[in-house]
C-alpha cells in the first residue's frame, strides 16, 4: 500500500523514455525507484523513496558508491533482472545496482560503440536488452540497424546477440514464455517479431499503424498481448 505522494518538480520529465520499478533493500524495506531527465540541469539519475513516502533523494544513483548521473538523452528504461539486480539502460551501457549493496555502476554492461539500448525484459535466466544503433536517434532512421541481446548479468560479454532485421526497435514483451519484439521502419511497415530458437521472425507486419508502441504502451489484458 502506498500512501503519500512525491512531487517530482519542473521541467524533469523532458521524455517518455523513463521508467519505474519497486525493489527491496537487504533490510527489507521496499522502495519506489525511478528515472528521470532535467533540461534546466541537464542531467538524468534515478531517485527512489520508501514506499511508505519516505526517505526521498532524487539523486539516489548517482550517489551510491562507484556511481554517477546517467547519460542524458538516451531511454532510461529500469528492470529488476533474474538476478534480482536492478538495471538501467543508460546509451551504449546498462547501469546496475544490487540492493543488497549501496553500490552502483554507469558501465555494468557493454552494448558496443554506436549501440543504444531502448527496452528491457526478462527470458528465463537471461536479461534482454534491445538495441538500436545510434543513427536511428536523426529524424530519417532509414537503413539503422537494431539487434536483440541476451545476457546473464556476468559475462564480460552478450551470451547471444540477434539480428533483428528492422531500422526502429522500440518494445520487447514476453507473453506466455515467448519474447515479442516491436518494430518498424523498414518498406514503412510497424511490425511484431518473436524470438523463436536462434531466429526471429516476423509474426504481424503492417502499414497502417504508424509508429511502433513504446515499452509501457505494451501490456497483457484478458490473455491478449495488447
Amino acid at each position: 500500500i502506498i500512501d503519500g505522494s512525491n512531487v517530482i518538480g519542473t521541467n524533469v520529465a523532458i521524455t517518455n523514455d523513463i521508467g519505474i520499478e519497486i525493489i527491496q533493500s537487504s533490510d527489507g524495506s521496499e522502495y519506489i525507484v525511478w528515472s528521470w531527465e532535467h533540461g534546466v540541469n541537464n542531467t538524468a539519475n534515478i531517485a527512489r523513496v520508501k514506499s511508505n513516502s519516505t526517505g526521498k533523494s532524487d539523486a539516489w544513483f548517482s550517489g551510491l558508491t562507484g556511481s554517477g548521473t546517467l547519460t542524458k538523452s538516451v531511454p532510461h528504461k529500469l528492470k529488476v533482472g533474474p538476478d534480482g539486480i536492478l538495471y538501467c539502460t543508460n546509451g551504449q551501457y546498462l547501469a546496475s545496482h544490487d540492493p543488497s549493496t549501496s553500490s552502483g555502476n554507469t558501465q555494468a554492461f557493454n552494448l558496443g560503440v554506436g549501440w543504444v539500448a531502448v527496452a528491457l525484459e526478462n527470458y528465463g535466466n537471461y536479461l534482454a536488452v534491445l538495441a538500436r544503433h545510434a543513427t536511428t536517434y536523426l529524424a530519417g532512421f532509414t537503413r539503422a540497424n537494431s539487434r536483440l541481446y541476451l545476457w546473464d548479468g556476468y559475462s564480460p560479454d552478450p551470451n547471444f546477440v540477434f539480428e533483428i532485421g528492422d531500422y526502429l526497435p522500440t518494445a520487447l514483451k514476453l507473453h506466455e514464455g515467448k519474447l515479442f519484439i516491436f518494430t518498424q521502419g523498414r518498406n514503412n511497415m510497424t511490425r511484431v517479431k518473436l524470438l523463436s530458437g536462434n531466429n526471429i521472425i516476423t509474426v504481424f507486419e503492417s502499414g497502417g499503424i504508424g509508429n511502433s508502441p513504446k515499452p509501457t504502451a505494451v501490456e497483457t489484458y484478458k490473455g491478449l498481448l495488447c
